[in-house]
């Protein structure tokens, strides 16, 4: 069966006829599916019906009711690292979830959020690997080199990231394997981008530095001695002093820096149980800027630095939930700033 993927319409339409479409077709479409309607049967109490999946409306009652069941960085206090953030890769199943493991997985691999997938586009002008945790820095940037080679972007590569400290969780075993030296999530994917793209001729950089680090911007363009597409990382600065930057702050500071033209078409690389949650989250950015983007994902197997072992490198099902959970957030979101 061909899994359920999040797609951007086409950049010719008017910002309404795609709006209508993301919210029509697409959001209402991944939650109306037999899978996600079957994983949220599992979690309705005896005798309680789901309404019918028939609008927008629908979205905003599944967000509260997925908050109730599916919250688990909520609800799991303890899912923190020791420098007090809380990390998805902590998240453990609880009882209900380990019985129904096997069904949450079925509908996580139709929902697109396991199996991976080809880019939808055809063509692109810039990849855009994102900044993780562990392996993640590593392996998304793998994955733009293969898909560099495969789609030949036409104005960059440009992995996104911030400066956030790396926790202790993120390195014995994982980050220290290819990153031993990193201290920010800039550092460890400017390794990654090194290593998967070959890059031993240097970099400028371009700073805006701030007593408060979450305020810090960092624009790296490396040399690579070929006039082709250029490459770059960069760690973007939060839009809020208390916070860290985050995937929305990513793709407006992404705009803000580079000449990205109306029409352009951009791939992001991420991991697959990210993937619908990042694509739902960087729509706003499709329709605002009026290019196309497409995201796609690395499988979990490669979470571990040998490959592991298919089947056992599954995701949590607990991890497949909060996903979910919060590509539906992303989806109100989407209709809150677009769809009244």
């Amino acid at each position: 069966m061909k899994k359920l993927q999040i797609k951007c319409p086409d950049s010719h339409l008017s910002q309404e006829e795609r709006t209508k479409e993301i919210i029509n077709t697409e959001f209402l479409g991944w939650v109306r599916s037999k899978p996600f309607r079957e994983l949220l049967h599992l979690f309705l109490s005896e005798g309680e019906e789901a309404p019918e999946p028939a609008n927008k409306e629908y979205l905003f009652w599944l967000q509260s009711k997925v908050a109730e069941n599916w919250d688990f960085r909520k609800r799991q206090r303890e899912a923190k690292t020791s420098e007090g953030e809380a990390a998805r890769w902590l998240l453990r199943n609880t009882e209900f979830v380990e019985v129904h493991q096997e069904e949450i997985w079925d509908a996580s691999r139709e929902l697109g959020l396991i199996e991976v997938a080809p880019p939808i586009l055809h063509e692109a002008d810039y990849i855009l690997p994102l900044g993780g945790a562990r392996m993640s820095n590593l392996r998304r940037p793998q994955l733009a080199y293969r898909t560099a080679k495969m789609l030949s972007p036409q104005k960059g590569i440009v992995a996104l990231s911030a400066l956030r400290p790396i926790a202790d969780s993120e390195r014995a075993g994982y980050m220290d394997v290819y990153a031993p030296e990193a201290e920010t999530e800039f550092d460890a994917i400017s390794k990654g981008m090194e290593l998967a793209f070959q890059l031993h001729m240097g970099y400028s950089d371009s700073s805006k530095d701030n007593e408060n680090s979450n305020l810090c911007s960092v624009v790296r363009k490396y040399h690579t001695g070929d006039p082709g597409v250029p490459i770059y990382v960069v760690a973007a600065p939060s839009t809020d002093p208390d916070r860290r930057a985050n995937s929305g702050d990513c793709f407006a500071f992404f705009f803000r820096s580079f000449d990205v033209k109306s029409g352009d078409k951009l791939i992001c690389c991420t991991s697959q149980i990210y993937c619908t949650y990042q694509q739902v989250k960087a729509l706003p950015y499709a329709v605002r800027y009026n290019v196309e983007i497409d995201t796609i994902g690395y499988p979990a197997y490669l979470n571990v630095p040998d490959g592991g072992d298919g089947r056992k490198n599954y995701p949590e099902a607990v991890n497949c939930l909060q996903e979910i959970k919060a590509t539906v957030d992303a989806m109100c979101e989407f209709v809150k700033e677009y769809g009244e």
